[in-house]
């Protein structure tokens, strides 16, 4: 991605929301709290994300109302929660890091309960086509 359509922007604007047939991308809420706290409950995501080992409530309060909207307001960590449409629960997250200008690097965790569905997959390209637009 060239500077042009630096995600960086984004900032500016603050977080964006995508869509997809089955998807909501959206930033995450107070609300997400809990579902966050059971998704990284997981030994898979402990071990091979940067979530704390244990992850305690405290810790997912911290992700949805500090981390993530900080990440967005500094340009650095834009950060995404994807939910099913069909029933609102938590797929995941992304973030996009900024690693230097123009230069990002995409990580992201699924809920055990929504892995093997195919509801991940391909969002790499949606959150990247998704902020490269705005």
């Amino acid at each position: 991605m060239n500077d042009q359509g630096d995600p960086g922007r984004a900032s500016a604007l603050g977080p964006v929301t995508l869509e997809t047939d089955r998807l909501h991308l959206r930033p995450f809420a107070a609300t997400d709290a809990d579902a966050v706290h059971a998704a990284c409950q997981d030994a898979d995501i402990q071990y091979y994300t940067p979530v704390a080992s244990p992850f305690r409530y405290e810790d997912a309060e911290k992700y949805v109302g500090e981390t993530a909207p900080q990440g967005w307001a500094t340009g650095r960590d834009f950060i995404l929660g994807a939910f099913r449409k069909d029933k609102d629960a938590l797929v995941g997250s992304f973030c996009l890091t900024k690693i230097s200008q123009g230069v990002y690097e995409l990580g992201y965790w699924a809920s055990p309960e929504e892995r093997g569905q195919g509801l991940d997959r391909g969002r790499a390209g949606d959150v990247r086509m998704g902020l490269h637009r705005t």
